[in-house]
């Protein structure tokens, strides 16, 4: 039970809508990084395939104990290192789509402007319309690779 300081529930009131705007967020975080989160997802299935084919057929190999478990686990590191690569490509009509909603009609120059991931690439965000936006060149390069901040989520 949550505790209350006055008796018409304002706390309560309070608790939920801080845990419901946590989800939204959590959300939309995830949402950002979709491809980066299926990636991984499918890497980790890859090693754990790999994991449980080689402990099964190590030992009718003559491996035996941890020398069979060292073997299952390099193949499991060996199926994830083999996974394909996710492409940093931005396709031309994605781009399109977001300079058109971006600038509202102005011409976009790319010694001024940046096609920039909300949820940067390099932490697992997409390359998809909902995750790109257009920024002044300078304050991409400033961001980085950093988070973004919650207002930029939304």
């Amino acid at each position: 039970m949550v505790p209350r300081i006055t008796g018409d529930g304002t706390l309560d009131l309070i608790v939920v809508a801080l845990g419901i705007f946590g989800w939204v967020v959590l959300f939309k975080i995830v949402y950002a990084a979709r491809e980066g989160v299926a990636w991984w997802g499918g890497a980790l299935v890859r090693g754990l395939i790999g994991f449980a084919l080689a402990a099964a057929v190590a030992p009718s190999l003559g491996f035996k104990g941890s020398d069979a478990t060292v073997a299952a686990y390099i193949v499991a590191g060996l199926a994830v290192a083999t996974a394909k690569p996710r492409s940093r490509h931005i396709s031309a009509k994605v781009r399109r789509k977001v300079i058109e909603r971006d600038l509202k009609g102005q011409k976009y120059d790319p010694k001024k402007h940046h096609v920039d991931h909300v949820w940067p690439y390099s932490r697992g965000g997409s390359s998809t319309e909902d995750n790109l936006r257009v920024l002044d060149k300078r304050e991409n390069l400033k961001k980085g690779a950093k988070k973004p901040r919650i207002k930029d989520l939304f």
